[in-house]
């Protein structure tokens, strides 16, 4: 299946994470409940405990004010387990991250197939969707190579739009 794109329903979820800040509280993140409070940038990273992946997620978290200066929720996922998410987290991010990280593990990678962006090596592309109010896709990359992280000021003015 490719890659959904700008136009496209975003497929809800319902998948189990946690918040990291002000400490580690586990929640269950619901895109269709998320999206009711304004744009929401869907982060799928392939793997934890990985350079790209890392500096991501970390990217986000230090330039938070930013994203919620564009009225941006962020919810980040992969398909690692919640206890490895948290283990990552936490040897990467010591004060936490900002938004909630979710995990696509089982059935695994569902998630991420319904999005497209599944690898048939059970992981994902690195791939960035902004979801409007609506439920639309108003803008998706989906990086060719996933060593390449997303263009952070082309995400963010997309979900400035979509405010």
């Amino acid at each position: 299946m490719p890659a959904l794109k700008a136009g496209d329903a975003a497929p809800d979820f319902e998948l189990p994470g946690f918040l990291s800040q002000p400490e580690v509280k586990d929640v269950t993140v619901k895109l269709s409940e998320y999206v009711k409070n304004g744009p929401v940038i869907l982060m799928f990273h392939p793997m934890a405990f990985t350079a790209v992946c890392e500096t991501e997620v970390c990217t986000v978290g230090n330039e938070w004010q930013r994203y919620a200066q564009a009225g941006a929720q962020v919810i980040s996922l992969s398909v690692d387990s919640v206890p490895a998410k948290k283990a990552w987290v936490k040897a990467i991010a010591p004060a936490g991250l900002p938004y909630p990280v979710v995990s696509d593990f089982w059935p695994h990678g569902e998630v991420a197939k319904r999005y497209g962006v599944l690898r048939e090596q059970g992981f994902s592309e690195r791939a960035t969707f902004v979801i409007g109010r609506d439920g639309k896709i108003v803008y998706a990359d989906v990086r060719a190579n996933i060593r390449e992280l997303p263009p952070f000021d082309e995400v963010l003015a997309a979900a400035r739009n979509a405010a």
